[in-house]
């Protein structure tokens, strides 16, 4: 749940791991493959409500090809899960996301609500801010 702080942050380092950019494997596979234009903006972990969820999915695909983007990302899935991801991939995405968190922008607040709001779901539903 997204009370864990721990788990919310393996969460978001797996999520850079595979979409981050394109060697990631996930937004290669949804890059290189016919079944649409282009990976969401949407790709990745949500983690504004009590359970976190995993968003995956292509911009400009048909309706009929949802079964053949579903089985493309769960086969991605199933061979990371197999084979794991270079150890370079994991240190690349976690001083990215090291910079990130070093950053003060407030994504469009003044930094101190931004630093509110981040506490604010995990408050909400039991957890420690």
């Amino acid at each position: 749940p997204i009370t864990d702080p721990l788990a919310t942050l393996r969460a978001r380092l797996l999520g850079d791991v595979l979409l981050d950019n394109s060697s990631s494997p996930l937004r290669h596979a949804l890059e290189s493959s016919e079944l649409g234009a282009s990976p969401s903006p949407l790709c990745g972990f949500d983690t504004s409500t009590r359970e976190a969820t995993f968003v995956c999915g292509l911009e400009g695909s048909n309706p009929e090809q949802a079964e053949a983007v579903e089985a493309l990302v769960f086969d991605v899935l199933r061979r990371v899960a197999a084979e794991g991801v270079p150890p370079e991939a994991v240190d690349a995405a976690l001083h990215q996301l090291e910079l990130s968190e070093r950053e003060i922008t407030g994504d469009g607040f003044p930094y101190g609500l931004h630093l509110l709001m981040e506490t604010l779901t995990p408050a909400i539903h039991g957890g420690d801010p």
